[in-house]
């Protein structure tokens, strides 16, 4: 612990940090069937989740939870490359093992994201391989997957605080130093790395995602609209669809009431425009809260639609 203390002492880190204690993570563990590094569970008490430089950022728990999201896109693009007569077998079937057992923890705003592969521990220093790849151009670079390193604790110290270049296929994803600044900014409560994720995959999938939400090919954008950060979620548009999208790990009780005041807001915004409302959640749950699907008060009925993304 004490090198992460002496690493945050080292550095410019602006606003309040949002840790986790031991005791959270290891009931992270044990409830999702899965076991971190040790060096990562020591950056969780100390550092959290952030933002490192201008790009790169770490996600703790349960923030990490997204990681299905990001294989699912990989894999997505996977299957279009095995359908290319020249696509490599043996290539195929490597990154397939390895999205099998990979575990997401990090991204940037160009796409690029980061992930151990669980099938990798062994006793001598508690860590996995740590791989990277660009989500908007994985297909296009043929399925370019390459491992940065091995150690957490120096894959944070010399790539997202030094800026170290990135070695082989990946060494074109290293920062300029005119943009590059050794900082890192906690994420405060409201900026959760979901919102980045969930938006990162619109701007470069709109049509997939359009796809998937709305059952035709349209382009999905970002409303650019200074109110949206006032509703903890993402706002995206069509030519007359405003949809709101919010990505839960956890059941919440307060979704029904939250979406109601929001649909409020938006319809006042936005009058000549239909309003969807979408929440995600994407841990397998027994709790009904997830079945939740409206907002009922007095004589008024408010209807939102839930993904239960492991159904």
């Amino acid at each position: 612990m004490e090198k992460w203390y002496e690493l945050l002492k080292s550095i410019q880190f602006e606003g309040v940090l949002n840790v986790m204690s031991l005791e959270d993570l290891q009931e992270f563990e044990t409830d999702n069937n899965m076991s971190f590094p040790k060096e990562y569970k020591e950056f969780c008490q100390v550092f959290g989740s952030g933002i490192f430089g201008n790009e790169i950022r770490i996600s703790c728990p349960p923030e990490i939870e997204e990681s299905p999201i990001w294989s699912a896109t990989i894999f997505g693009d996977l299957d279009s490359l095995k359908k290319l007569p020249d696509f490599p077998v043996d290539k195929a079937e490597q990154i397939t093992k390895l999205l099998k057992n990979a575990l997401f923890f990090g991204n940037t705003g160009n796409c690029e994201v980061f992930l151990w592969n669980l099938a990798t521990e062994n006793c001598t220093d508690s860590n996995y391989d740590i791989y990277m790849t660009n989500l908007d151009c994985f297909e296009c670079e043929g399925g370019e997957i390459e491992i940065v390193g091995r150690s957490f604790y120096t894959f944070i110290k010399d790539i997202a605080l030094k800026n170290v270049p990135f070695t082989g296929v990946m060494s074109k994803y290293a920062y300029p130093d005119e943009i590059f600044e050794s900082k890192f900014t906690p994420f405060s409560l409201r900026e959760l790395t979901s919102d980045s994720t969930t938006k990162g995959l619109v701007l470069n999938h709109p049509v997939d995602f359009a796809n998937w939400l709305l059952g035709s090919s349209q382009a999905l954008t970002c409303a650019d609209w200074s109110e949206a950060a006032k509703l903890n979620a993402i706002i995206l548009k069509t030519e007359d669809t405003i949809i709101q999208i919010d990505v839960r790990t956890r059941p919440d009780p307060n979704i029904p009431t939250q979406f109601f005041n929001d649909y409020l807001r938006l319809s006042t915004q936005f009058p000549d425009q239909n309003i969807r409302q979408v929440i995600i959640y994407l841990k397998p749950t027994n709790s009904p809260l997830v079945h939740l699907t409206s907002y009922e008060a007095s004589n008024i009925k408010h209807d939102f639609e839930v993904i239960r993304l492991w159904e």
